[in-house]
């Protein structure tokens, strides 16, 4: 049995940093304002981007130093829930944040930045559909979707 590997913390806080600075950008079809970690606490429509874990293993690690690796993270989204349209409609960003990382990972990431040059990203995807998060309260609902980022890290030598 091998012992597992996990990736650096500094390179997983960066990374953190440059999808929520991706993902901020995204039109996802609300004038919420994205937030990092919390939804501000009176703010509707409002939105959050949420690292999911603090650990990541390194997997398929070659020889050369280089590896893959997946970071989960999940997306916020808070709004009025008034009617049974509005509840409906809750999860169109969620979805709509699902479909732009789709045509970002099939268009090779043209507008993902990395600040890492030996980080190559492979794809972003929904990994779990949007979920009531909180149930109503105040005519106000959230819901979570969870995704996915997987990339692939270069070996000193590669």
């Amino acid at each position: 049995m091998s012992e597992k590997k996990f990736v650096d913390s500094a390179e997983l806080t960066q990374l953190g940093i440059d999808l929520y600075n991706y993902v901020r950008k995204l039109d996802v079809g609300t004038m919420a304002t994205w937030h990092n970690e919390y939804l501000e606490a009176n703010e509707i429509p409002c939105i959050a981007f949420k690292k999911e874990s603090a650990t990541v293993e390194k997997l398929n690690a070659n020889i050369k130093g280089g590896y893959e690796a997946e970071i989960p993270f999940v997306v916020y989204y808070r709004d009025e829930v008034k009617d049974t349209k509005a509840t409906l409609n809750i999860v169109q960003p969620l979805n709509m944040l699902a479909d732009l990382f789709n045509k970002e990972t099939d268009n090779g990431f043209p507008n993902l930045k990395i600040t890492n040059e030996k980080i190559e990203p492979v794809s972003l995807e929904m990994t779990a559909t949007p979920s009531d998060a909180t149930g109503v309260e105040n005519n106000r609902a959230t819901f979570v979707a969870s995704y996915r980022f997987t990339y692939r890290k270069k070996g000193d030598f590669e």
